[in-house]
């Protein structure tokens, strides 16, 4: 299931992995996002801006294999407050590969412990099960199977 929004908004979401660290995924304007990592009575799609209210804690890296990401502030900013960047690419492309890919690592990941009560709850919800420093794709027809919704969701 999919969560509906305007195509034309460039929202974020937050994920969380194995190791407890975090991301966030850029949708780029038509980036799917799992409707059960919004949870009931979500209306925040701004959370781009919820991570940049954290005290920077870290130096970002571009991923190499994506020479454009250096060129848009708000990854870099985004990884020096230690999440990883994800980035819905397809928006840009004709030929789809249909995953979120890599665009900014942290040189210093944040965890759940770090985010306040809410942001925190928002993370837990998309949990995966993989580490994000070794994913540079995530395929969307993997996002969905890979997370493990709330129990009450399930």
């Amino acid at each position: 299931m999919e969560f509906r929004y305007e195509t034309w908004l460039d929202a974020g979401w937050l994920a969380s992995d194995a190791l407890g660290h975090l991301a966030v995924m850029i949708t780029a304007g038509p980036g799917p996002i799992p409707a059960w990592t919004l949870g009931e009575g979500y209306d925040d799609l701004d959370i781009e801006h919820r991570v940049l209210e954290l005290a920077p804690n870290g130096a970002a890296q571009f991923v190499p294999t994506q020479p454009g990401a250096s060129s848009y502030r708000g990854f870099k900013e985004l990884a020096e407050r230690g999440l990883y960047v994800y980035d819905w690419q397809d928006a840009h492309r004709v030929e789809y590969r249909d995953v979120y890919e890599a665009m900014a690592v942290p040189s210093v990941p944040r965890t759940l412990t770090d985010l306040s009560e809410d942001l925190r709850q928002i993370a837990e919800r998309a949990f995966f099960d993989l580490e994000f420093r070794h994913a540079l794709d995530i395929p969307m027809a993997k996002l969905i199977d890979r997370a493990v919704p709330p129990a009450n969701q399930r």
